[in-house]
């Protein structure tokens, strides 16, 4: 019997919860703090078209937030560390699709692949404790600006195959990859720069490879 089933899917593929360096160990010019979170919405639909064979395809909307934050060396105008931090949210879509072959009752085959999705980002940048040779330029010791910046979180690849034995007991191997190249760098858009001291727009290499 041919039949059409719908579903949503809400749950978080992508993320790294709260990481925290210290404030004065010798990687706190590159980073003391770090987190990324998302959130995906998934409404999919699938047609059983005989009863060996499904097909599946859906819609994604991706929220996502980024924080982080690292030291500013001022030793050069004799001061102490500044800090710099950066907050944005942002949303993108995509789109998914997978097919399920079942040659018989005890084995299955699913492929799945979900897209690149392009999220923008819009938020702050704060300086704080900036140094005093440095402060009339910033117009005080602390300094906000609104940023942008694009992120591609990149797109899925899954092949599964599963086997029941028994009922109640099913043995599942899958092989994924997931295509990290998508992250190539990362451009900050400042839209209140201070050319002077250097605080202007960014661009940062990222170079990330494919995993599986």
């Amino acid at each position: 019997m041919k039949y059409v089933s719908f579903g949503v899917g809400i749950f978080s593929p992508f993320g790294i919860g709260g990481r925290k360096w210290s404030n004065d160990g010798l990687t706190r010019f590159i980073s003391t703090e770090s987190m990324i979170a998302t959130l995906w919405i998934n409404p999919t639909v699938a047609y059983q078209v005989n009863p060996t064979l499904s097909i599946g395809a859906g819609i994604e909307y991706m929220l996502a937030r980024n924080e982080a934050k690292r030291m500013i060396n001022q030793s050069a105008l004799g001061a102490g560390d500044g800090e710099l931090g950066l907050k944005t949210t942002g949303d993108g879509w995509g789109y998914n699709a997978g097919v399920l072959f079942k040659p018989s009752e005890k084995l299955s085959f699913g492929l799945d692949y979900r897209s690149r999705i392009k999220v923008k980002f819009s938020g702050t940048a704060h300086l704080r404790n900036i140094a005093p040779a440095a402060q009339p330029l910033f117009c005080g010791a602390d300094f906000d600006t609104p940023i942008h910046t694009n992120s591609t979180f990149p797109d899925i690849l899954s092949f599964g195959v599963a086997y029941r034995p028994l009922e109640g007991l099913t043995l599942a191997f899958d092989l994924k990859e997931v295509r990290w190249s998508s992250f190539k760098k990362m451009d900050i858009d400042v839209q209140n720069e201070v050319p002077a001291p250097g605080f202007t727009d960014t661009s940062t290499p990222l170079d990330w490879k494919d995993g599986r």
